[in-house]
């Protein structure tokens, strides 16, 4: 799986960012190699001390944002109009503790083959500040063995 890419709502590539203001909308695409079933991925957010999607009896909680939809098929994003690739990400409506959002996409035909950006949560009005590009922006666990 390649590193989790931000694009703007038409799926056009955009500077990855390292924070995002609360309420803060930003929009992302994953692409699984190999992904033959065409499953895609599916998106969590973990903050604070909350597990992915921060859900407790069968009630996914927002406090670490949320994504629509929480699952896409896999990019690129095609050149033609396209929906169910890009998943909007909406920041939570408080800075959570510990200040960040790790959003997480998992490939949906293995779960454990991951790619993972972490923003810092600011307060509204401060805008959103561009990631420094470096190969630590994301980091992704690959399974060379499944071919994903």
């Amino acid at each position: 799986m390649g590193p989790i890419e931000f694009v703007d709502s038409s799926g056009t590539s955009v500077p990855p960012l390292s924070s995002l203001a609360v309420n803060g909308v930003v929009y992302l695409v994953a692409t699984v190699t190999n992904d033959n079933e065409q499953l895609g991925v599916s998106w969590t957010a973990n903050c604070g001390s909350l597990p992915p999607g921060g859900g407790t009896n069968g009630v996914i909680s927002t406090v670490c944002g949320a994504f629509s939809p929480g699952v896409t098929a896999s990019g690129p994003v095609p050149t033609y109009p396209s929906t169910g690739i890009i998943a909007e990400y909406s920041a939570p409506s408080v800075i959570p503790k510990g200040n960040t959002v790790t959003i997480t996409a998992h490939a949906v035909s293995l779960p454990s083959v991951t790619s993972s950006v972490t923003l810092t949560i600011v307060a509204a009005g401060q805008a959103a500040t561009p990631a420094i590009e470096s190969p630590a922006a994301h980091s992704a666990k690959n399974v060379e063995s499944v071919g994903l």
